[in-house]
């Protein structure tokens, strides 16, 4: 059941996608349209990594750690998978702009939670420069980034872009499985956060 409403929100999102690209050409509509089925990751009926599997997280400047799981709402969790908040300027663009639908989307039970590879220093200092107010964690060792599929392999060890995710934007449910996916193509483009809003909005229906 849980699956098959899954797949019902997978593809009115895509018809969203579609008419909110529609006088953006045909080059744009058609990577819209590709948002949700991407195949990098977990996909739309996966479980994330829970329990003794689940990794953790560092969850602010003081070192305290976390899981994924664990920084989950009332009904879930919108977590954002982005590059670098320290030299990425295309996941700084999105960071901010996510922070329009923060309150909304802590208000629905799925708090938003943003994932990279910086340092807690990083990201604590981007946080306060942006006056962001929801979750910024790092996971320095990209264990949560490997766990849900998404390590960019193109960068080798040695590399500082080596541990950074594919972007993408996975809403979780209360089971712990992904509802919702959204991907776009290339790292330059972000699913804008009335898309991530609409999702999690169509869940609720």
């Amino acid at each position: 059941m849980r699956n098959s409403i899954a797949g019902l929100v997978s593809a009115s999102l895509i018809a969203f996608g579609v008419a909110g690209a529609a006088n953006a050409g045909p080059e744009k509509a058609a990577k819209m349209e590709k948002m949700e089925n991407h195949e990098i990751g977990l996909k739309v009926g996966d479980t994330i990594p829970t329990g003794e599997a689940a990794a953790k997280v560092v969850t602010g400047v003081d070192g305290a750690t976390s899981t994924l799981e664990a920084l989950k709402g009332t009904n879930g969790a919108t977590f954002v998978f982005v590059r670098s908040a320290d030299w990425c300027p295309f996941c700084k663009k999105q960071m901010k702009d996510m922070e329009n639908v923060a309150a909304q989307l802590d208000e629905l039970g799925y708090p938003l939670v943003a994932i990279s590879y910086d340092a807690p220093e990083t990201l604590a200092a981007f946080k306060e420069k942006q006056n962001l107010s929801y979750q910024l964690v790092s996971d320095t060792a990209s264990a949560n980034i490997k766990a849900f599929g998404l390590l960019n392999t193109k960068y080798e060890e040695g590399s500082k872009a080596y541990g950074i995710p594919h972007p993408a934007v996975l809403v979780v449910g209360s089971d712990n499985t992904v509802a919702v996916k959204l991907m776009e193509e290339g790292y330059k483009e972000r699913p804008a956060s009335e898309v991530v809003l609409s999702a999690v909005q169509s869940i609720q229906k």
